[in-house]
């Protein structure tokens, strides 16, 4: 989690597992990316210390 990025600012934490964006859960890297995809903001389902959190991520970057 890059400091100061919008996860970082949502509370994401070195650690934190991610399970799904939304309702879709997440397996890897290319399914998180069109996850994301054109959307700027999103709730993410995370693991964290032994039990699941949600974050609201938003100021996601669009069209890059």
């Amino acid at each position: 989690v890059e400091p100061g990025s919008p996860a970082a600012v949502a509370g994401i934490e070195p650690g934190d597992l991610l399970l799904a964006v939304g309702e879709q859960e997440i397996d890897g890297v290319d399914r998180l990316a069109a996850a994301v995809a054109g959307r700027r903001v999103v709730s993410l389902r995370i693991w964290r210390d032994g039990g699941e959190a949600w974050a609201i991520v938003a100021g996601l970057p669009v069209g890059e």
